[in-house]
């Protein structure tokens, strides 16, 4: 698993150097890293959705922890 992440990390290093240095060569180098904040705003979206989605997981694990514990007394 470490060396399947590891690839994934640094094939984006170098797609992600590569797509930069085009997206520069075709607008220049403002507009490559405004376009590469908005890329990178996108990329916040499904992140808080997967942040929201722990944490209501382990909301309910300490739900169901407690209705165990209450169960025992």
């Amino acid at each position: 698993m470490s060396a399947l992440w590891n690839v994934a990390y640094d094939a984006g290093m170098g797609i992600g150097a590569v797509g930069f240095g085009t997206v520069a060569d075709l607008t220049g180098y403002p507009w490559a890293f405004v376009l590469t904040t908005f890329l990178m705003l996108t990329a916040l979206v499904p992140a808080r959705w997967d942040l929201t989605a722990a944490r209501r997981q382990r909301a309910m694990g300490r739900e169901d922890q407690a209705v165990a514990e209450e169960g025992q007394r």
